[in-house]
């Protein structure tokens, strides 16, 4: 008779339960994001607390990437559920295999959000392109019905919401105090260095200037970007399969080696307890990061 299979050990069944747990969190995080972006959306601001813990501020490159990823969650609750992972990746691996596993652990748990929220990279500049055509047309409608134009921006604001609400609030708002419509519209092109901002920047700072139709040149600005929003959302559909292709090569790697590690604590031991087998397993998931990130670069997985 064959050799019969060794069952599982220890080491194994932790980290299988830890790679559950992680894409449960995952899924939680995802729901949490969602629904903490309609309740900033529907919900009055909260109260500032006087007392009690003070809340986790995020550091600003933090903020920044998240941003730059159209993530509109709080940073701050974010990173403290990350560092809370690493920490309990790091503790539970080096409890059960030991240092040199503790340190894959952080790298996985670490370095995972980390680089979904840099193939993410461009996505809130292009939702706000996307947002553009919409605050527009709201524009160009209170133009119609003979509002100026900072009223009128200031109404767009109100509708749209959002970080594309925010920043037209901004330069209403540095108008109120003082400053030229055209100039605080300039400052935020250059706040907001993207192809569309700067195609209605023109358009709107033209008619402050100027004067003159200024609806009918805002609603032939709103028509060019939507013929290009529509021109990508073609080409983001004509990649999904290539798309679908990236992600099973990409995922296939990993849950092979989980479901291996589970299975026969041989492969467990040499992955997690030898030199040779920590850094393979290090250097597979550094080159499957990367094309992990190659590939989305190239099939635009991004909407």
């Amino acid at each position: 008779m064959g050799d019969a299979v060794s069952p599982p050990s220890a080491a194994a069944l932790v980290v299988a339960l830890l790679v559950v747990a992680l894409g449960a969190i995952g899924r939680w995080a995802a729901h949490r994001s969602l629904a903490g972006t309609v309740q900033q959306r529907l919900a009055p601001p909260a109260p500032v607390a006087t007392g009690g813990r003070r809340g986790v501020v995020a550091p600003a490159v933090v903020a920044r990437a998240l941003e730059q990823a159209g993530i509109d969650t709080p940073p701050g609750p974010l990173w403290r559920r990350w560092a809370m992972a690493v920490g309990a990746g790091a503790v539970v691996a080096l409890i059960a295999a030991g240092p040199a596993a503790a340190g894959v652990a952080v790298l996985v748990v670490g370095g995972g959000p980390v680089a979904a929220v840099r193939a993410l990279r461009g996505r809130g500049d292009r939702r706000i392109e996307a947002s553009l055509p919409a605050v527009l047309e709201e524009v160009a409608r209170a133009l119609r019905a003979g509002s100026s134009l900072l009223e009128a921006l200031r109404a767009a604001s109100r509708s749209v919401g959002g970080r594309l609400g925010a920043d037209v609030a901004t330069a209403v708002t540095a108008v109120d105090r003082g400053g030229g419509l055209a100039d605080e519209l300039d400052r935020w092109a250059v706040r907001r260095p993207v192809t569309g901002v700067r195609l209605t920047v023109a358009a709107l700072a033209l008619g402050a200037e100027t004067g003159g139709p200024q609806a009918r040149a805002i609603d032939a600005v709103a028509a060019t970007l939507r013929d290009r929003e529509a021109v990508r959302h073609e080409a983001h559909a004509l990649a999904s399969q290539a798309r679908a292709s990236a992600a099973v090569m990409g995922v296939t790697p990993v849950l092979f080696a989980v479901i291996a590690t589970a299975l026969d604590r041989r492969v467990a031991h040499v992955l997690l307890a030898t030199p040779l087998g920590i850094g393979c397993l290090v250097t597979g998931l550094a080159l499957d990061a990367v094309a992990g990130l190659w590939m989305a670069r190239i099939t635009g997985a991004t909407p």
